[in-house]
C-alpha cells in the first residue's frame, strides 16, 4: 500500500505527550510505535512522558488522551494545551466515555471529562479518534465541533512475526490488569479456568505485573508476566487460535489488543461493549460478541477449529496518515482565524 504524504509534518517537530508510570501500558505502547512509524517517514519526533519529563512546547504537539491518564490532572493538561498553542495541537483520543452512562459495570467513570473536554476546545485542538464508537462518544458532550475530528481505526500488529511450527493451540487472555479486565476477579477467574477444563489450552499474560508469582495462581496451562518486546508479542497473539476479552464494561470504545487479533487473523471473543460490536460488525469472521459467559467454552471450542486469515485493518502508516490529515486540519484552522 502507498504511504500517505506528510507534507504537513516534514520539517516540523513533533512532540508526543502523555503520561503514564507503567511501561506496559497500552498508550506507552501506541506512541512508541507512533513515533518508530514518523521516524520511518523522516520525520523529526520526540516523547514527553509526564511522569519524569518536561514539556517545553514543539511545532507540532501531539497529546495523547483517556480519561483514566488525566484524572486528577486537569491542571497539568490545561498547561500542556497552552503551552502547545503557538503550534499546532493534535489530541488522539484513546477513550471517552459517553455523557449518559447507562452501567458502568467495574469501569469507573472519570468526573474530569468535562474540563478535560473544554480545555481541548479553548486550545482549539483537532482531535483523532481510535474508532467510529470513540467518535460518537465524543460527539456525545456536544463539546468539540465535528469538524475537526478525523477518525481511523486501531492499527494492527506493529511487528509481523509469524508463530513457530507445531505451536499447540491455545486461548489467549492479555494485557493490562484493572478493574474491568482482571483474571484473578471471581467471574473472569471461572471463565479462564472452565474453559481449560473444556479441553482448550489457555495462556494468560499480565503486562503490568512483573512477577507472575505476585497474583494467584490461576489453573490454566500457562501464566505469564512482564513487558513483551514486539515480536514476541505478536507471536503470541499470531499463534492464538481465539484472543478472549470478557471485559466488565459496557463503555470501552477502543481496544488496542482486539484490533491487533484481527490484523493477525486471529480469532476474538468478547462480551458486548462499544468496540467489539464495531469490530463484529466489519469482521464478522473475526470477532464474536457474547454476555453470557457460561456457553464460552462450547462455543470456543467451535472457534479454534476454524482458522482465519489476516483481516484488513489499517496498518500504522494509515495512524501516520490520520496524523498528518489532523495538522493539516490545524494549520487550515490557524490560518483563518
Amino acid at each position: 500500500m502507498r504511504s500517505p504524504a506528510v507534507k504537513n509534518l516534514m520539517g516540523r517537530r513533533v512532540c508526543m505527550v502523555y503520561r503514564s508510570s507503567c511501561c506496559g501500558c497500552g498508550i506507552h505502547i501506541f506512541q512508541q510505535h507512533l513515533v518508530a512509524a514518523m521516524r520511518e517517514r523522516g520525520l523529526e519526533v520526540t516523547s514527553c512522558n509526564l511522569f519524569g519529563d518536561v514539556y517545553d512546547g514543539s511545532d507540532v504537539t501531539v497529546v495523547h488522551y483517556s480519561g483514566a491518564m488525566w484524572e486528577g490532572h486537569a491542571d497539568l493538561l490545561e498547561e500542556v494545551l497552552k503551552g502547545a498553542a503557538p503550534g499546532l495541537t493534535i489530541v488522539i483520543l484513546h477513550s471517552v466515555q459517553p455523557r449518559m452512562v447507562q452501567q458502568y459495570l467495574s469501569e469507573s467513570p472519570c468526573l474530569d471529562v468535562g474540563r478535560h473536554l473544554i480545555a481541548m476546545l479553548r486550545a482549539n485542538v483537532v482531535v483523532v479518534t481510535l474508532s467510529e464508537s470513540c467518535t460518537r462518544q465524543l460527539q456525545s458532550w456536544g463539546a468539540l465541533p465535528s469538524n475537526r475530528t478525523v477518525t481511523t481505526i486501531h492499527p494492527g500488529l506493529f511487528v509481523q512475526a509469524p508463530p513457530d511450527a507445531g505451536t499447540r493451540p491455545y486461548a489467549f487472555f492479555g494485557g493490562v490488569i484493572r478493574p474491568k479486565k482482571d483474571p484473578t476477579s471471581s467471574t473472569t477467574r471461572v471463565l479462564l479456568e472452565s474453559i481449560q477444563r473444556a479441553g482448550i489450552d489457555v495462556w494468560v499474560h499480565l503486562s503490568n505485573v512483573t512477577d507472575s508469582t505476585s497474583i494467584p495462581a490461576l489453573q490454566v496451562w500457562r501464566q505469564t508476566a512482564g513487558v513483551m518486546d514486539d515480536p514476541d508479542w505478536s507471536r503470541a497473539i499470531s499463534a492464538a487460535r481465539v484472543v478472549l476479552c470478557p471485559y466488565d464494561t459496557r463503555m470501552q470504545c477502543v481496544s488496542g489488543i482486539m484490533a491487533e487479533a484481527v490484523s493477525a487473523g486471529t480469532a476474538v471473543m468478547a462480551t458486548s461493549f462499544p468496540f467489539a460490536e464495531e469490530l463484529a460488525a466489519a469482521y464478522p469472521y473475526h470477532v464474536h460478541v457474547e454476555n453470557e459467559l457460561a456457553v464460552w467454552p462450547k462455543a470456543l471450542g467451535r472457534l479454534i477449529e476454524a482458522p482465519l486469515k489476516p483481516a484488513p485493518i489499517p496498518g500504522w502508516e494509515a495512524m501516520v496518515g490520520a496524523v498528518e490529515a489532523a495538522v493539516q486540519l490545524a494549520q487550515g484552522a490557524q490560518l483563518s482565524m
